[in-house]
């Protein structure tokens, strides 16, 4: 159904880093064509390689991002939540690089790529938009592979949470946290290439310093900016592997 008259969901979307920073017309014209779609728990979104499936926005539960690395493995890329944009490649033409499955129930804003061209040629700064959020992307995939294969696990774990942790508060439109990260500890590990047994006990000694809180499928970061700071100070201690 057309998304135009929930007035809330829209009020949600504009806290948000990247809708947020849309001119307003260039706002009002997306959510205006944009449609909502609900998908239940292990409801496939879109698949790695599609093109023209949408630019896609989750307004409620949480969706599993993946990425097929070869033929016998998928990678856990990230778990998004409401607020959350993907899909970004696919209005620009270019193949999807990571699939989406419904984690839990979730609804979803979708804005197909018929749409998104008509309305870039309107809203130019609309395609400006998406093609930098796509080039950013690049660059954090680069990065986060390049990290994975050189940090130990004393390190990648605080590393990953607090970049986790960051980039949600962009979602929400806030300056600080608390924030709480959806995902279980075997999730975690699964996005840092690290056994659940590896990635408990650097969970345990970052609570025990006051850095995060754990709870039932879900992480606390009490202060995303203190986190990184440790993350980061931890590069210059020697690690242990195991």
């Amino acid at each position: 159904m057309p998304f135009g008259n929930s007035s809330s969901a829209a009020a949600f979307l504009k806290r948000g880093a990247w809708f947020g920073g849309l001119p307003a017309e260039t706002q009002h014209a997306v959510l205006a064509a944009a449609h909502l779609r609900t998908f239940q728990a292990r409801q496939v979104i879109q698949l790695q390689g599609d093109e023209g499936r949408g630019l896609t926005a989750v307004l409620d539960g949480s969706v599993t991002l993946t990425r097929h690395v070869d033929e016998q493995t998928t990678a856990l890329v990230h778990i998004a939540e409401p607020g959350f944009w993907f899909g970004q490649f696919s209005v620009l033409g270019i193949p999807t690089s990571i699939s989406a499955t419904a984690r839990t129930s979730a609804r979803v804003l979708q804005l197909g790529r018929p749409d998104f061209l008509r309305l870039a040629r309107q809203h130019p700064i609309l395609e400006t938009s998406v093609n930098a959020v796509c080039h950013e992307y690049s660059e954090v995939m680069f990065k986060l592979e390049a990290e994975g294969r050189r940090m130990a696990p004393d390190v990648v774990v605080p590393t990953r949470l607090a970049l986790l942790a960051q980039r949600r508060m962009q979602d929400l439109g806030l300056s600080a946290g608390p924030i709480t990260l959806a995902m279980t500890q075997a999730e975690l590990g699964e996005m840092v290439g690290l056994a659940r047994q590896q990635v408990n006990p650097r969970l345990k000694d970052l609570e025990a310093a006051g850095l995060i809180t754990l709870g039932k499928g879900q992480v606390v970061v009490p202060d995303p900016s203190r986190l990184a700071q440790a993350a980061s100070a931890r590069t210059t201690r020697p690690q242990v592997d195991a």
